[in-house]
């Protein structure tokens, strides 16, 4: 079978080759295992990779990290996460606020090694709309993302929040936490660059915006002329970053990954 094997955070999981990563064991099974659960140790973590990806390349290095509402039902379980947001919200909040200071520890790191900006991944909605009610973020979870946001700002680095999904009812809270830019930003989750650019781009920079479906079934010349297209839409007064809407996954055809990169070294800017 497929092997199992205990993550950084404590809980079990396995990568099955045709799936993605899959929760075997979670770090807690009552309320009361979560309240005593400690994260582990960040000043473990090593800033080895991201110094020589930093020496080694003319790349602007970004850190990725965690906040702590994906990276909660990850090591919980999305079902069991969400039970308990509801029927347990102050040990939920006490979670997140040590899934967050560990994070923030992690970008220290990140920063010391010479990382020229932090990803914060956390994904909050679904393609239709946040996974919950917002004033629920509101009240327990914006207030310790801002928090993650301003420590970072004070280490000198940028922040780019990560995160799947139509985001556009907590759009002004995002914003409100301080962050500097947006990276996925779906087309299939009515995340469209230039029209969000209309909305907010005097104040946030988007990344992201080539779908990885179109990546995996379309053809290159379908790939470089959307990508010249969101180019032509997306540039002026800056505040964009092409890329794709999500990690460039092996079911992504090479010809188009490159066709994508080929119409920016193509495309008048």
């Amino acid at each position: 079978g497929t092997p199992v094997y205990r993550n950084f955070w404590g809980s079990e999981v396995t990568n099955p080759p045709e799936a993605t990563q899959q929760l075997v064991k979670p770090i807690a099974e009552t309320p009361e295992d979560l309240e005593n659960w400690e994260p582990p140790d960040w000043r473990t973590f090593s800033g080895d990779a991201i110094a020589r990806w930093k020496q080694e390349t003319d790349f602007f290095v970004m850190a990725t990290t965690n906040a702590g509402f994906d990276l909660g039902y990850e090591l919980l379980g999305f079902e069991q996460f969400m039970m308990w947001t509801v029927l347990e919200p102050i040990v939920m909040r006490g979670y997140y606020e040590k899934l967050i200071e560990t994070n923030i520890g992690f970008a220290r790191i990140a920063a010391a090694a010479g990382a020229d900006g932090i990803l914060i991944a956390d994904d909050l909605a679904y393609n239709s709309g946040p996974f919950v009610d917002p004033n629920y973020l509101r009240q327990d979870y914006f207030p310790l993302l801002k928090k993650q946001v301003s420590a970072i700002h004070d280490l000198g680095l940028p922040v780019i929040m990560h995160s799947d999904g139509d985001l556009h009812l907590l759009m002004d809270d995002l914003l409100d936490c301080g962050i500097d830019g947006l990276q996925s930003c779906d087309p299939n989750a009515n995340m469209d660059i230039p029209e969000l650019k209309q909305q907010y781009g005097d104040r946030l920079t988007f990344m992201g915006n080539i779908d990885i479906n179109l990546l995996a079934q379309g053809s290159p010349e379908e790939v470089g002329r959307v990508t010249r297209e969101l180019i032509q839409n997306s540039r002026k007064k800056g505040g964009f970053i092409l890329s794709a809407s999500n990690v460039v996954t092996k079911y992504c055809k090479p010809d188009n990954v490159l066709a994508m990169y080929r119409a920016v070294t193509e495309t008048e800017l």
